[in-house]
């Protein structure tokens, strides 16, 4: 991880919610956040649409999106995140 210190913060961060061995996009983000010191603007993508779920993403400041994604969808929200970034 080092260096991506070297490197600046990506734009824009894309997760999916359910991962490996019990880790989740939230996880990801967290150590990401910690890694470069502030919230990365991010979406979430996961088959669970629950409210809960949703909530939870929405809590932590990032986007949530469902699965199957719709292209047109994610380019929205990807313009949009990096348009409050600039």
């Amino acid at each position: 991880m080092s260096r991506w210190k070297e490197r600046p913060a990506p734009d824009v961060v894309l997760v999916d919610y359910h991962l490996d061995n019990g880790e989740t996009g939230l996880d990801v983000l967290q150590a990401l956040t910690y890694h470069w010191g502030k919230p990365l603007p991010a979406v979430v993508i996961s088959a669970d649409n629950g409210d809960e779920l949703r909530q939870r993403v929405q809590n932590l400041g990032y986007r949530f999106l469902p699965k199957p994604v719709k292209p047109a969808a994610l380019r929205g929200l990807i313009r949009k995140l990096w348009l409050q970034s600039a």
